[in-house]
């Protein structure tokens, strides 16, 4: 089938409200050939496998060099090699070929998806994310030979988590690299949880998200288990893109009532992201920005308002900072700042030791600011122009940019940054991403 208007809207409406969770296959972790055709990681390094086969004189089912794990298998056959050995081969073809990040990964991380479930062991997904922007989204990992305690922590837009199921190539020994791994830690790990899922992650799966699922082969039967422990029901919207075989779809159908998308993954990406950039901006309301600053920071709040104009320009916000020419025929500084702060969407403070120590913005803008992010009706984010300890302010709890991992502001732009206009706009790409991003 092909989706119809009527899905379109219910799966964009669900992609808009954090009701969708993305789940990736092997076969979307593709790698480009000379001729432009684009085959799958696991395929390529199956194939890689083989060639090592046969330079060391293990025999193997030609008809079967495109089955990663029966590759696997013969590998360690020979005597000789450890799962060490397989784990070294396989981390030398993915240093060797796997170096670009497909650019759907880069699209699919444009849409507010907090939870992306990933059944290969690239970081293509974090990657994507990082692409855009999104320097707070993480990347954890199952490893079935032993539970690494890894701390889940918030599963948000502003944090989203990208989750290894089948292992993760920066450990190696979490690969499952043969038939004989995938067939214990199927059953016997990911099944019986030992050692189990995080609970934060599988509270996430319940009756009201909608699943979609994007290159996955459903004639691996590796994966049912894994809907079962996701607890994917009858009631769950689950949209399958991709070519199956008759008998595959229909037992899908049947046993969990999946919709099935004929349509290539590529493809079905760029659609589906270009009726979500339409869904949120034909129908969103540009977004009051209010920037809050201390007057000894005006040409850090001027900057960046600069900076944001093209957002002004192309209707996604309107902006308003303390500024004589924004004031109205008789109206007071005092009061229009009190009352654009009451109608604002968004609230960007510019953090500084003059901010934080501010009389007149922590009696004043903070308080409203406070208890307007604690109803739930209103962003609040800032950027760290000069160096302070924000750690001890509420606000150090928010979103702080530039997001990088040192948090250094903008004000050694020299030192750390190597320009201004680098630190300015690495703070701006995080922004932008935030401010374009529809009030539900």
């Amino acid at each position: 089938m092909t989706l119809d208007a009527e899905a379109w809207e219910s799966l964009i409406k669900d992609i808009i409200r954090q009701r969708c969770i993305l789940i990736l296959g092997d076969e979307l972790a593709t790698i480009p050939e000379a001729d432009g055709s684009l085959v799958p990681i696991s395929q390529k390094l199956a194939n890689y496998l083989a060639s090592r086969l046969e330079e060391y004189g293990i025999s193997y089912n030609a008809e079967r060099n495109n089955e990663l794990h029966y590759m696997g298998l013969r590998y360690l056959s020979k005597e000789e090699f450890r799962p060490l050995d397989l784990e070294d081969e396989v981390l030398e073809f993915y240093q060797d070929k796997v170096t670009d990040v497909p650019k759907a990964y880069e699209k699919l991380a444009q849409l507010p998806i907090p939870l992306v479930v990933n059944a290969s062991p690239e970081n293509f997904m974090l990657e994507g994310f990082r692409k855009v922007g999104q320097h707070n989204a993480r990347l954890l990992h199952y490893n079935y030979q032993r539970d690494k305690h890894q701390e889940v922590g918030d599963i948000s837009i502003d944090s989203p988590l990208v989750y290894n199921l089948f292992g993760s190539i920066e450990d190696p020994e979490s690969l499952m690299l043969t038939e004989g791994q995938r067939d214990t830690a199927i059953p016997n790990s990911i099944a019986s949880d030992n050692p189990p899922i995080p609970t934060r992650i599988l509270d996430r799966f319940d009756s009201r998200k909608t699943y979609l699922l994007l290159g996955l082969n459903l004639s691996k039967w590796l994966l049912r288990p894994m809907f079962k422990k996701f607890k994917l029901e009858a009631r769950n919207r689950v949209f399958c893109v991709g070519r199956h075989q008759q008998n595959i779809e229909e037992f899908f159908g049947q046993e969990y009532h999946f919709d099935f998308v004929d349509q290539n993954a590529y493809e079905f990406i760029d659609t589906l992201l270009a009726k979500y950039i339409e869904a949120t901006t034909s129908a969103v309301e540009a977004k009051k920005v209010f920037i809050s600053f201390d007057d000894k920071d005006e040409s850090y709040a001027l900057e960046f308002a600069k900076r944001l104009e093209p957002l002004v320009q192309s209707g996604h916000i309107k902006l308003w900072y303390k500024n004589e020419e924004l004031l109205g025929f008789g109206e007071n500084m005092d009061d229009a700042v009190k009352q654009n702060l009451q109608e604002a969407d968004i609230v960007l403070n510019i953090l500084s030791p003059d901010f934080l120590v501010s009389g007149i913005i922590n009696e004043r803008e903070l308080k409203i600011t406070m208890d307007r992010a604690t109803s739930g009706n209103l962003r609040v984010y800032s950027v760290l122009a000069r160096d302070c300890m924000y750690q001890y302010h509420p606000l150090g709890r928010m979103p702080i940019y530039p997001l990088d991992t040192d948090k250094k502001p903008v004000a050694v732009a020299n030192t750390y940054w190597g320009n201004i206009d680098k630190a300015y706009q690495t703070a701006i790409e995080g922004l932008s991403q935030e401010f374009t991003k529809p009030v539900l």
